[in-house]
């Protein structure tokens, strides 16, 4: 609906269309190049561009941890596993009276095999009740994980280096970072180089939103996932105790861990891209440019190249 709505709002502001009268090209004011086409191809763009910044700093910030109210003891997860953990707890009570049954007959288990199960029973006892809090450890160390890969790699090296083409928002939260909505208004806007740099404008434009949307869908899953996968803990402890479901458990355990390191591992694809963007911009320009492509972007004042400007910009988002 806001790229519809900002389609909407940028085919009104297009250059004038000869010939068509109407509410579209009375008045407006060309800012676009392409004299038969800008009707079509500057909108487009433009609206694709911004909503690539957009997903590109809603999942640099505010996606990928998982939020502490998750563990707030009042909230619905929160609720929700004290009763996946209580019917676990009752799960415990059957397995307790057949190892009193067996012990007692000598029937169902053999006196080797009791040995070892008792205590692993104990050990899942103690895991199923303590899980939650367990489980949040592990998310806190993955959040942390996560935020200090960000913060070593963006603001001690890539900032250092220089600004990115892309950068980071100044806050979560907020949209105030619009550098590849800015690349494309200017050379959609400037005659000279608007139609040389047409397909490489729309391969970094394109790729940047299409690699950004996906990126956000699998984030929306992974904390869908997350979520469930702490609720259905304490029955994965309790498979833990019996040796024909102790697989359950092994595959509960490795798909918790994919699914948080799934945060560390785009924190260090998004601080090296930064890094990558910043080292291009600060090389500057190279011979492989297009004549007359200085433009100069609203957040970046000093003038530089429009091609080297999209080269840091693909760099920023390709590692994703």
């Amino acid at each position: 609906l806001s790229l519809t709505a900002s389609l909407a709002t940028q085919i009104a502001r297009a250059a004038p269309i000869p010939g068509i009268p109407g509410i579209l090209s009375q008045g407006s004011v060309s800012t676009c190049a392409y004299d038969n086409m800008g009707w079509i191809i500057c909108p487009v763009l433009r609206a694709t561009s911004q909503a690539a910044d957009n997903a590109f700093t809603f999942v640099s910030q505010n996606f990928l941890r998982v939020e502490i109210s998750f563990y707030d003891i009042q909230s619905g997860a929160a609720q929700a596993g004290a009763i996946v953990r209580t019917f676990a707890n009752a799960l415990f009570v059957i397995a307790f009276l057949y190892i009193v049954y067996a012990l007692i007959t000598g029937r169902g288990i053999g006196n080797y095999n009791l040995k070892r199960l008792v205590p692993r029973f104990i050990l899942a006892v103690i895991f199923v009740n303590l899980s939650y809090f367990i489980c949040q450890i592990l998310v806190d160390l993955s959040n942390l994980l996560g935020v200090g890969i960000q913060q070593l790699l963006v603001d001690n090296v890539a900032k250092a280096i220089g600004p990115s083409a892309m950068p980071l928002a100044t806050a979560p939260g907020t949209y105030d970072v619009n550098m590849l909505a800015g690349i494309t208004s200017e050379i959609i806007s400037k005659n000279e180089i608007a139609w040389v740099l047409l397909a490489p404008l729309t391969a970094v434009v394109m790729t940047a939103a299409i690699i950004c949307s996906v990126l956000i869908v699998v984030l929306i899953v992974r904390k869908a996932v997350v979520v469930l996968l702490i609720l259905l803990a304490p029955l994965a402890f309790f498979a833990y105790l019996l040796p024909n479901t102790a697989d359950y458990f092994s595959r509960w355990l490795k798909l918790f861990l994919h699914i948080l390191l799934l945060f560390p591992v785009i924190s260090l694809l998004i601080s090296t891209g930064q890094i990558v963007s910043a080292s291009i911009l600060k090389a500057g320009a190279s011979d492989y440019k297009v004549n007359n492509d200085t433009i100069t972007i609203p957040s970046s004042p000093t003038p530089d190249s429009a091609t080297l400007y999209l080269v840091a910009a693909g760099a920023a988002v390709l590692p994703l």
